[in-house]
């Protein structure tokens, strides 16, 4: 597999983002058009929220730069990478894939948990089958109600990886409610780990 340097990290972020800064720029545009008021000695507007717009959009040129390369495994199952961005902060790729970054990744694990917990206010037992990086799990603890929680994980070296480059998601592996286990996640599913309840919640 081809191993991913920092430019096509950038390249594939960049991608990414494309549509999403289209859509920004345009919204912005068509918000400016209609609220702002020309001076009598320019054919355009100039004014405090002009500036903002034109500062913001400054900011995209540095977010595929000076991108660093922190750590690299290839393990039995999958290539491994965390790298360094100065807008980013940590990012943690899988097979080329991003998987999460320091900047954004609370959006993302704060909707895949809360979501699910809303129609369960008082779950006790969680499985969660992948999630290597620890940060389900942290949103998942935040319940009071849960009184284990297991997580199933193909890869030792992503949890590895996420306490040494990731400790504000790596901080969930010492709770004294969590059990972790090295294995096929499609496999553990036909079994479980869990001490389930008598009593169906």
């Amino acid at each position: 597999r081809r191993v991913r340097d920092s430019k096509t990290v950038g390249l594939k972020m960049k991608q990414f983002l494309q549509l999403f800064i289209i859509g920004l720029l345009t919204s912005r545009a068509i918000w400016y058009v209609l609220n702002c008021e020309p001076k009598p000695y320019h054919s355009f507007c100039i004014n405090e929220t002009s500036i903002l717009v034109y500062s913001y959009f400054a900011q995209f040129g540095q977010l595929f730069t000076n991108i660093e390369k922190l750590y690299y495994h290839r393990s039995p199952f999958q290539v491994i990478e965390v790298f360094d961005s100065p807008f980013w902060g940590k990012i943690m790729t899988i097979d080329n894939d991003i998987m999460l970054t320091e900047r954004d990744e609370s959006h993302y694990h704060e909707g895949l948990v809360h979501t699910a917990m809303v129609y369960l206010p008082k779950a006790t037992h969680v499985l969660i089958i992948g999630g290597g990086d620890g940060g389900t799990m942290r949103e998942v603890l935040r319940y009071p109600s849960v009184t284990e929680v297991i997580l199933v994980d193909i890869d030792k070296m992503v949890v590895d990886a996420s306490r040494k480059y990731f400790p504000t998601l790596s901080v969930a592996f010492d709770d004294p409610r969590v059990k972790l286990f090295f294995e096929d996640g499609v496999a553990s599913v036909s079994y479980t780990h869990l001490t389930l309840p008598t009593k169906r919640i």
